[in-house]
């Protein structure tokens, strides 16, 4: 009878030890994306000239997927990027300068909708600092471009093989909803606003109805015998009217990087180990 209890304590015991070394080795790994972005930039601000602007634009992207290590469907993105741009009037006689810093961090939530197919939504958190400088200017210069708040945001993933070659799209669509936002009143200086302290009105609440901003993303991962290529393309797109001074900026940019996967403890990186779970593959 002893050893009849003694036999079923153990097997008790033992359960709960299979499935925590079970789930132990359910290990989800971070895919994280380093990229370079040429291409193009327009703008057109009434603060700083009634002609619209155009050139250059470079910057560098950094993207990265986490999926969260207590629910399966619920995967963090984390979005870094810094765009510098040079661009001339049409008589280009006229130079003006751009340069932009934004982040953004949020959760989605995963559908799988078929093994080659999944989507995702959700929301970021973040925003944009930078600005403009008209070098034409010599009273307002500059026009600074502060925008926080929530975006919502939505992801497509889909994976082909050609030819027994994997290869991963993704698709990604940032609309910005509700924040914060800042705007110089038509005809003050910013010598009023930060000197004199007349900085009345330009803290404003920003929606799609003043501020109208946009951010589409399209790539493919090609993958090789031991890096991952990922190229693609990418849109961004604000439009503002706010103390009546318009604004627009637009840039398309063309991009190309590495992509790394992996997991990631104890200072140590394990890659794809047995039972691992990818955010995006």
């Amino acid at each position: 009878m002893r050893s009849n209890l003694l036999i079923l304590i153990l097997l008790y015991l033992a359960l709960p030890c299979k499935a925590i070394e079970k789930e132990a080795t359910q290990y989800r790994s971070i895919n994280s994306s380093h990229l370079i972005l040429i291409g193009s930039r327009s703008a057109w601000d009434t603060y700083l000239s009634p002609s619209s602007y155009k050139g250059v634009n470079l910057g560098y992207l950094y993207d990265q997927i986490k999926l969260s290590d207590s629910y399966k469907n619920i995967s963090y993105q984390s979005l870094f990027r810094i765009d510098l741009s040079k661009m001339d009037n049409k008589v280009r006689n006229g130079e003006m300068w751009g340069g932009f810093l934004s982040y953004r961090w949020g959760a989605h939530y995963r559908w799988r909708v078929d093994p080659s197919l999944q989507l995702l939504g959700g929301a970021l958190i973040g925003g944009t600092i930078g600005g403009l400088y008209n070098i034409r200017n010599s009273n307002n210069p500059a026009q600074a471009k502060i925008n926080l708040g929530l975006s919502l945001s939505g992801i497509a993933l889909y994976k082909v093989r050609i030819r027994n070659y994997p290869i991963h799209f993704r698709y990604q669509i940032n609309l910005p909803s509700l924040g914060f936002t800042f705007s110089p009143h038509y005809g003050q200086s910013y010598y009023e606003i930060f000197t004199l302290g007349n900085d009345k009105g330009v803290y404003l609440v920003s929606s799609p109805f003043n501020l109208f901003e946009l951010e589409n993303m399209f790539s493919a991962e090609i993958p090789f015998n031991s890096v991952t290529l990922r190229l693609g393309f990418s849109n961004t797109y604000m439009r503002s009217t706010l103390h009546q001074l318009e604004t627009q900026i637009n840039c398309n940019s063309f991009f190309i990087g590495f992509v790394k996967e992996g997991i990631f403890f104890s200072g140590k990186k394990r890659i794809k180990p047995a039972g691992y779970q990818s955010p995006v593959y």
